[in-house]
């Protein structure tokens, strides 16, 4: 219960503009943190393995990590939230830089990582527990996730605007994955040949 401390939340969720914010505070002694960096319970990795029993999937739902992740990203401008070690670097060298403040861009943007990580996160749950104990072969919802790839040079037709995307969260694979080896850009499949890596 440790991560849903009154002042836990207080120190993440106080805006530092806020009058009102900053008595409450300086009344109750509460520390202001400024950066939280948390990796979730193996929730994922916990399901993949074999044989893994619902009682030991339900023991690796984390509660009160993205209970801090979104108390965090909820106030970006005054607290940075770090979800993924890729980005452990960038928030170093910003750090370490000038006045050692984070930008309101990169801020922003490590907010917004952290709510597709959360989301994400309870989409896996959500999509485990629809399916534990359910007969057959559909289970009653299905939580989809993708990733953009990058933008189409155009739809069905020229006029059309359109986007690739992946599996959300995974490697990239199939068309995803290839590579171009000449041809226009990216893409119309007519206009390009493709190899698939390690062919």
């Amino acid at each position: 219960m440790k991560t849903l401390n009154p002042r836990i939340a207080g120190g993440l969720l106080a805006i530092r503009d806020n009058p009102e914010h900053m008595r409450q505070v300086a009344q109750n002694d509460i520390p202001l943190i400024d950066l939280v960096c948390v990796n979730l319970y193996p929730f994922v990795e916990t399901i993949r393995k074999p044989g893994v029993q619902l009682d030991e999937a339900i023991e690796n739902i984390d509660i009160g990590g993205p209970s801090m992740i979104r108390a965090a990203a909820k106030n970006f401008q005054d607290v940075a939230v770090v979800t993924s070690p890729e980005d452990y670097t960038a928030v170093l060298e910003a750090l370490r830089s000038g006045s050692g403040v984070l930008s309101r861009e990169l801020l922003f943007e490590l907010s917004r990582k952290a709510f597709l990580c959360t989301a994400r996160y309870d989409g896996h749950i959500a999509q485990y527990l629809s399916q534990a104990g359910i007969k057959g072969d559909f289970p009653p919802n299905v939580f989809m996730d993708f990733e953009k790839v990058t933008d189409l040079r155009y739809g069905e037709n020229p006029h059309q605007r359109a986007s690739m995307y992946k599996w959300g969260g995974q490697p990239a694979h199939g068309l995803a994955a290839a590579r171009q080896l000449q041809g226009k850009s990216f893409p119309t499949t007519t206009s390009l040949i493709w190899r698939q890596p390690g062919t």
